[in-house]
């Protein structure tokens, strides 16, 4: 591992973390953070600490600008909890993780009586 720190091997670091997000059940989410690190590291997405592996539901993305991003197109209860993204290298490990919860859309319908004599 010293070889890897004398060649300018650079633990991961998170430059922007993730945030606490609210969604509409059935609507779209999308978290992001972002990750630094040489050589690049090896990024990975948990919910509640267990390891997302490769769960449909989701989409796992990474931008040329270290934008690592989890999305979820349509967000139901199930996907309710806390979402982790860990970065790994030969030199180091980061963590961020943020709270992702889930409210209903409750609709009332309202109905309009009209009387007549």
């Amino acid at each position: 591992m010293l070889d890897a720190v004398r060649d300018g091997a650079r633990r991961p670091e998170i430059t922007q973390n993730l945030s606490r997000t609210i969604v509409v059940e059935g609507g779209p989410t999308k978290l992001e953070c972002k990750v630094s690190g040489t050589p690049v590291p090896d990024v990975r997405w948990l919910k509640d600490r267990r390891s997302l592996g490769d769960d449909v539901s989701y989409e796992m993305t990474c931008e040329e600008d270290e934008l690592y991003t989890l999305c979820i197109s349509a967000t139901y209860a199930e996907h309710a909890g806390w979402y982790s993204c860990v970065a790994r290298n030969d030199v180091g490990t980061a963590i961020t993780e943020a709270k992702l919860t889930v409210e209903r859309m409750y609709c009332i319908s309202a109905v309009h009586l009209t009387y007549s004599s």
